[in-house]
């Protein structure tokens, strides 16, 4: 059906298979039937929870199965045998929810990296929030950068450094030496 209408489709006959598909293939969308000859549809849908939108393709109609499946964040449902109309409107109503909820997620993680490492700035080198923000915002500036990326590399050049604390300077990665110039200004003042 869906190949069809023009989708690109990638089948999987039980459950493993469609959940190393789903791992290697990252698809758009996941159309789960419920009744799987190996795992529960409701452990994948579980799996599938946050990591991928899925979409529920059943032949129970009001079971206990469907609900849990809307618990764990299914973009909607239909009864087998579908109406071929009806599935492909709500393939691409889910398509659309996926693609908005994926964004949600995205910049939702983006604001508490960056959230964090204002944070961090703040109590570690007793600078104010709008600070420790502008300092942020002239190294990403400088480095042509988006300040989460600048965030990210502040984690990943504090974790390395406390997993390698006896390494020298020179031996970090080259990425990460920049940021250790910007932890080093924030503790001057008007750095």
């Amino acid at each position: 059906m869906l190949a069809a209408a023009g989708y690109d489709v990638i089948e999987a006959a039980d459950g493993v298979t469609g959940l190393m598909l789903a791992e290697s293939a990252d698809p758009d969308l996941a159309v789960l039937d419920l009744h799987l000859p190996d795992i529960s549809g409701l452990e994948i849908a579980r799996f599938f929870h946050q990591r991928l939108p899925f979409f529920v393709l059943t032949m129970d109609s009001e079971s206990e199965p469907v609900k849990k499946c809307n618990e764990l964040g299914a973009l909607g449902y239909l009864v087998k045998p579908p109406d071929l109309d009806m599935f492909l409107r709500q393939v691409q109503i889910a398509l659309k929810r996926g693609r908005e909820n994926l964004h949600l997620r995205n910049a939702l993680r983006e604001t508490q990296v960056t959230c964090k490492a204002i944070g961090f700035l703040m109590a570690h080198h007793h600078l104010s929030e709008e600070a420790s923000y502008q300092k942020l915002l002239e190294f990403a500036t400088l480095h042509k950068q988006r300040i989460v990326e600048v965030a990210s590399d502040m984690f990943e050049a504090l974790r390395y450094l406390q997993a390698k604390a006896d390494k020298p300077a020179k031996e970090f990665p080259k990425g990460l030496i920049k940021i250790l110039d910007l932890l080093k200004k924030s503790a001057q003042p008007n750095a």
